[in-house]
């Protein structure tokens, strides 16, 4: 049924003399030496028309640009690993660990000298002692 269809769509375009540019169907069909050229204006896919003992056959021509499936191994690959590493650092999220009071006080008592000692080098440079007088 779907052949005797496209002999049907194949005689009519022939009748009427229209170009593949004229045609605003899905499908847009244009003459080649082999046969028609048949192309999906929605999915971009092509195939060769030939008629073969009277009966007229469409065979798909390969496209390495529209064959994406080692492209969405490779993503979907990709993803998963993407996932899995995710998950991973989700389940670490608990473990970081706050420093104690205890901790946080001796990290302000070091900033603290190290701060007296800067003031002291200053003072120093400016030739003036930590009461303000001069040396």
């Amino acid at each position: 049924m779907r052949h005797l269809l496209l002999l049907v769509v194949t005689i009519v375009f022939i009748g009427s003399g229209a170009s593949a540019a004229e045609i605003t169907g899905r499908y847009v069909l244009e003459k080649v030496e082999q046969g028609f050229l048949r192309l999906d204006s929605e999915t971009g896919a092509m195939a060769l028309c030939t008629a073969k003992a009277g009966v007229w056959e469409c065979d798909a021509i390969k496209d390495q640009g529209l064959d994406l499936t080692a492209e969405l191994a490779r993503l979907k690959a990709d993803n998963e690993k993407l996932k899995a590493r995710v998950a991973e650092l989700e389940k670490g999220a608990g473990a970081t660990k706050l420093p104690s009071d205890q901790e946080v006080d001796r990290m302000m008592d070091i900033f603290g000298k190290m701060f007296d000692r800067f003031l002291d080098f200053a003072r120093e440079m400016d030739g003036k002692t930590k009461d303000g007088t001069s040396l």
